[in-house]
């Protein structure tokens, strides 16, 4: 692959930019004007240019054309997934089929874009999802359409599947596209069917009669294919060939399964339905008795599939060979002694599948809500009854959902059918208005079941522990279902929505065994890699797989449970505790809860308790630790001097520093201390740096350091001056280096630097922590301040070298048992003198 670009590229920051640039112009005009042949291509504006995933597709082709030079190795040269390459032929096609877009295109446009495809797809991991990278994942922003509202609204547009893509409500296309007026791409060639009762000599006489007539005028205009036709040849041949490597890829993957029980299916599509031919066939032809078309979104249109609300009998018999080929499909009978009111009712697992599945009288899909006219958009639930606005017509090529006569169950070896009750086992919030609001324990009964996972059903008015209860007590008086009338179902109540069928499973099974085969999945998970850990270490996410499927596996560390009698024996009861340090009245370590032989400095110990003891504590401690209110105070210059300055004071004699004196002239955690200015010889500019109390020295992405300062005549972040700026600098700049040096993976822009107003204890000191560390209550507003923000504020102070930080007001968070507010500010704001210039 060119790619001039590449000459001006120094780090990945400069690579971004220059390919961005690249894409805009350079590859634009080459691209659409010279390869494409496209005229009036406006070079000044290309957003509406951009092809889906085009900057990924680059990028892709640097990659795989880079892997001999340099030698990378599989993992670094994964390739594009197919259908990503697929999808951008496909946008390209679309682009050139816009006459404003591209005028008069080569008369070898088709081949070409199906060379980009080719080339694209070409590498042989592309048809691997466990290892080819789909775009989205790499070009999600604006659903892979740059800065093309064009593509975006086109992609998003309301009444196909893709309007409720998560990437079109991230990309806000709702908004964006209401007054965006799409290109209307009509084919210029057409069609015409042939009768079969005609001859061969009246076709060709027909024919060579016009040819004759109309040669002049056919040599005038040239012959060549208009952007409409090719672009409908284009997109026809990619999506062939999308739908070749889409069951090649399957076939593949069917290998490596084992087969389903009972041959049940989780997308089996519903008979093939003919499209009318024409407009004239459509008008002759009768409707079959049964059906009549109902207005309204998705769920009346599902509706309509699930039998007549007329006279007409749920069998009959049709000798037509539209009928006959209806009949050839598997589908299932309903019975005529359904317990359901007016739902098929699942039939008893010794029946055959062999009945009629009636089709639908045309494909169904779900509504977008990018239209403003759009069933889902309605506060009014649709339902089977409703009189909504009609939808559009459905074409033959649109995207539509087909239904299926069942669905395998997630959750045991069984089938779903319409009819049967299911219990929800995950709860599920509703994204449009036909859409069910689920609980865990809802019971539904099934309605419609369709391709895509999702199904039509009505509420029932029992929970699913109910139910359970109930039939365990006729188990227990004996009542057999075998010597009567099968349990009577519970009362449906509301009108039809639809609900991801994947989150329930038939009541068949109990709630018992449902969540048996649930738990036994956990212990079948396969590690392969690690993919992040996070909340200082509580969360990993992991990637494997259970029974040769993909799986996601998140751990995260469970609250403590408050029972006293389970707390009041935790401390006994730990197996090992690994000693961190101690000083003064403070000590730290690292423990194993249960039952573990391994010593802790072994090798394989770990711990999943990190431990703090204060022993002696004081009733400050106390007060600090325990659960209470918080207010948000207001400190003047003047509250500061009166009161605030003499608090810290009368703290600072009770002698609470005694283990931050012990850190400085070296008495303890000497081997803790990370770097330090040679004690004495630094005067007034001396500090040092050691781990946190709060860090377990282990997880750098909650990197904790802590930096104090050998002088004590700055207690806090008030006592500092326009004159300290250069000694602050210069800490900084230490504290950073001496950071990076002891941790190399670890870059400088990875740090933060903040120091804490109030402080918990009043010697000057910082805070150094990794940027992932996840904010809590020492990092919020009304806590910690940015270093960089004290420098900044002190230089553009007002004043000589003497005017400081307490100059001006500050307002900070307060617990309220704290001291400051019960002797301080609550007595103030009760006097009124609070926060107020004095």
């Amino acid at each position: 692959m060119n790619s001039p670009f590449l000459r001006y590229v120094s780090d990945r920051a400069s690579f971004d930019s220059q390919l961005s640039n690249y894409v805009q112009r350079d590859y634009m005009q080459r691209q659409y004007q010279s390869l494409f042949g496209c005229s009036s291509v406006d070079l000044t504006n290309t957003s509406d240019l951009y092809a889906r995933f085009t900057t990924t597709v680059l990028c892709n082709a640097i990659v795989q054309n880079s892997i001999e030079p340099c030698g990378l190795s599989e993992s670094q040269s994964r390739p594009l997934c197919a259908d990503s390459c697929a999808e951008f032929a496909q946008s390209e096609a679309y682009v050139t089929s816009d006459d404003q877009l591209c005028s008069k295109p080569s008369s070898n446009l088709l081949q070409l874009i199906r060379a980009d495809f080719t080339n694209c797809a070409l590498p042989g991991g592309s048809l691997d999802t466990k290892t080819c990278i789909p775009a989205i994942e790499n070009e999600s922003q604006n659903c892979g359409y740059g800065n093309s509202t064009v593509g975006l609204c086109s992609y998003c547009g309301s009444g196909g599947l893709n309007s409720t893509d998560t990437c079109c409500y991230n990309s806000n296309a709702e908004e964006r596209c209401k007054d965006v007026t799409l290109p209307t791409l009509t084919a210029t060639m057409t069609f015409t069917r042939v009768s079969p009762t005609s001859s061969a000599t009246e076709s060709s006489t027909g024919g060579g009669g016009n040819n004759n007539e109309n040669t002049d005028e056919d040599d005038d205009s040239g012959g060549g294919l208009s952007g409409g036709a090719i672009a409908g040849i284009v997109i026809g041949v990619l999506a062939g060939v999308g739908l070749l490597a889409l069951g090649l890829l399957l076939c593949l993957r069917r290998r490596r399964r084992p087969s389903s029980p009972k041959g049940s299916i989780f997308n089996q599509p519903s008979p093939a339905r003919q499209g009318p031919a024409t407009m004239a066939q459509a008008a002759n032809s009768t409707a079959p008795q049964g059906y009549e078309v109902l207005p309204g979104g998705r769920i009346a249109r599902m509706s309509a599939l699930e039998g007549h609300s007329g006279d007409s009998p749920s069998h009959h018999r049709d000798t037509s060979s539209a009928a006959g080929g209806i009949a050839a499909v598997g589908g299932y009978q309903r019975r005529d002694n359904s317990s359901s009111d007016e739902f098929t009712s699942s039939p008893p697992s010794s029946e055959t599948r062999g009945g009629v599945l009636r089709p639908p009288p045309t494909k169904p899909r779900r509504h977008g809500s990018l239209s403003s006219n759009s069933a889902l958009g309605s506060s009014v639930p649709q339902s089977p009854s409703s009189a909504g606005g009609f939808s559009s017509p459905q074409g033959v090529a649109s995207q539509q959902s087909e239904q299926l006569p069942f669905f395998k169950d997630y959750y045991s070896q069984d089938d779903i059918h319409p009819g049967d009750r299911i219990a929800v086992l995950w709860a599920y919030q509703p994204r449009a208005t036909d859409e069910f609001a689920l609980e865990r324990g809802d019971m539904l009964k099934v309605v419609g079941i369709w391709d895509d996972g999702w199904a039509t059903g009505v509420m029932l008015n029992e929970r699913a522990e109910e139910w359970e209860a109930r039939r365990q007590a006729q188990r227990d008086s004996g009542v057999s279902n075998a010597s009567g009338r099968r349990d009577s179902s519970p009362a449906a109540e509301g009108e039809i929505k639809a609900f991801p069928l994947t989150l329930a499973f038939l009541l068949s099974s109990s709630m018992a065994d449902v969540k048996a085969n649930a738990e036994a999945l956990v212990p079948k998970f396969k590690l392969d890699r690690v993919l992040n850990q996070d909340q200082a270490g509580r969360r990993i996410s992991l990637y494997g797989s259970i029974d040769d499927q993909s799986a996601l596996l998140i751990l995260e560390r469970a609250p403590f449970p408050t029972s006293q009698t389970y707390l009041a024996n935790v401390p006994a009861q730990l197996a090992q505790i690994q000693n961190l340090g101690a000083n003064d009245i403070y000590h730290w370590f690292m423990g194993r809860s249960g039952t573990e032989t391994s010593k802790p400095d072994d090798a394989n110990f770990f711990a999943d308790l990190k431990i703090n003891l204060i022993y002696p504590c004081t009733e400050t401690h106390v007060k600090k630790y325990s659960k209470q209110g918080v207010r948000f105070v207001t400190e003047t210059p003047s509250i500061y001097k009166d009161h605030i300055r003499p608090y810290m004071l009368s703290k600072r004699e009770e002698g609470r520093l005694n283990w931050v004196f012990n850190i400085i002239e070296g008495r303890k955690e000497v081997e803790d201390v990370i770097y330090r200015t040679k004690l004495g010889e630094a005067g007034d500019e001396g500090f040092l740096m050691l781990p946190d109390l709060n860090w377990d020295r282990k997880t750098l992405d909650a990197l904790h350091l802590l930096a104090l300062v050998e002088r004590r005549d700055i207690w806090s972040l008030r006592d500092l001056r326009k004159k300290h700026i250069p000694w602050l600098q210069h800490m900084k700049a230490r504290l950073i280096d001496a950071t990076v040096k002891t941790y190399p993976s670890i870059e400088p822009d990875q740090l933060k630097l903040y120091v804490h107003y109030q402080p918990t204890y009043y010697h000057f000191h910082i805070h150094i922590v990794h940027v992932q560390l996840e904010a809590g209550a020492t990092q919020a507003t009304g806590k910690a301040v940015g270093f960089e923000s004290i420098i900044e504020t002190l230089s553009a102070m007002a004043g000589n070298d003497e005017a400081g930080m307490d100059g001006i007001t500050m307002s900070y968070t307060l617990g309220e048992a704290s001291e400051l507010w019960t002797d301080i500010f609550e007595p103030l704001k009760s006097s009124g003198a609070a926060s107020r210039s004095q």
